[in-house]
This record gives C-alpha cells, sequence and structure tokens, in this order.
C-alpha cells in the first residue's frame, strides 16, 4: 500500500485447497474448500486461527494420456517406447481417493502476534493432510518386445503430508 502497511507475501497455511492445474487460467489457482475457520484470541496480541476440511480433495489435474507420461517420466527406457509409434501403450490407472475419515481430512493452525514496538506480525503455521498431486505406488506392468506392446495397471496414491512453517510482516 502507499505509504507503508503490513502485508504477508505468502500464506504457509495455503495448501488446505488443492490448485487447479487443468484450467490454463486459473493455472496452480487454489480450488477453495468447504471448511470450518475458528479464531480464538489467546491474548492481547496472540491469535489462533484453526482450519478444518471435511474431506480431502486432490488437485484438478490436466488429462494426460499413457503415452504422455512415459514420455515425461525421465526413464530413458520409457521415453525410447513413448516416442516410438509403432509400440501400443495401454496402460490403466487407479487412483482412488483416500476414505472420508477424520485421520484423512486436511487440518491447519496458525498462531499469529503482533510486535507492535517493531510494526510487525509473527506467525508459526501447522498442516497435517495429504498431497493434492498423486504419485505411483505400485505397477504391475507387462512388456512384449516381439509384439511390441506395453500393458498393465499403475495404482496411483495422494501421500500424507505434515509440514511446519513459519511467517513474518513487516511495516515499511
Amino acid at each position: 500500500s502507499v505509504g507503508g502497511g503490513r502485508g504477508r507475501v505468502a500464506a504457509p497455511a495455503s495448501v488446505v485447497s488443492p490448485p487447479d492445474l487443468e484450467d490454463p487460467l486459473r493455472f496452480g489457482s487454489p480450488r477453495g474448500s468447504q471448511m470450518v475457520r475458528a479464531l480464538v484470541p489467546l491474548g492481547p496480541r496472540v491469535t489462533l486461527e484453526g482450519i478444518a476440511v471435511h474431506s480431502f480433495q486432490p488437485a484438478l489435474l490436466p488429462p494426460v494420456t499413457p503415452r504422455d507420461a512415459l514420455a515425461t517420466s525421465g526413464v530413458p527406457a520409457a521415453e525410447a517406447i513413448a516416442n516410438d509409434p509403432s509400440w501400443d501403450v495401454d496402460l490403466r490407472l487407479r487412483d482412488p481417493l483416500p476414505p472420508a475419515t477424520f485421520a484423512n481430512a486436511p487440518l491447519a493452525a496458525r498462531v499469529t502476534s503482533d510486535l507492535p514496538f517493531l510494526g510487525a506480525e509473527v506467525g508459526a503455521s501447522w498442516y497435517r493432510g495429504r498431497s493434492p498431486i498423486p504419485e505411483v505406488a505400485a505397477s504391475d506392468l507387462d512388456v512384449d518386445f516381439a509384439g511390441r506392446r506395453l500393458g498393465g495397471e499403475v495404482l496411483l496414491v495422494y501421500p500424507r503430508l505434515q509440514m511446519f512453517g513459519a511467517d513474518a510482516a513487516l511495516e515499511v
């Protein structure tokens, strides 16, 4: 703001809402989540903010063909198969969502304190949930080199995450 003011550049608890990676115009923007939010004053200059989301939501991802996934895998043999049009690639992806339980619900908390003698605000954050981006947990692949066919199934999972962060905002 003109004339000074305090403002955070990044919000450590922003991982609660999964990103939209599908829409090129909103790429990386949070999708938004239905959540419960509570602000609890802990003292004259200390506040606790808590957030609970009822269930895990993954990021919106663009559609990717199995051949495209192989081509960008970084594995030379997989890239060679993907770039050779004579190969038949028939991979089935399974990415089951974690069950809607409290253990899988994203939770976040942030404690902030105003430091008026410095014109600053300091905070500490905590997040417990799952990664909104899946990763490969297991694969059962069938490769027929003579028939030039790659088939099988790939299981994707959303790994658990626990993060801690700290931030400060200074008035200038």
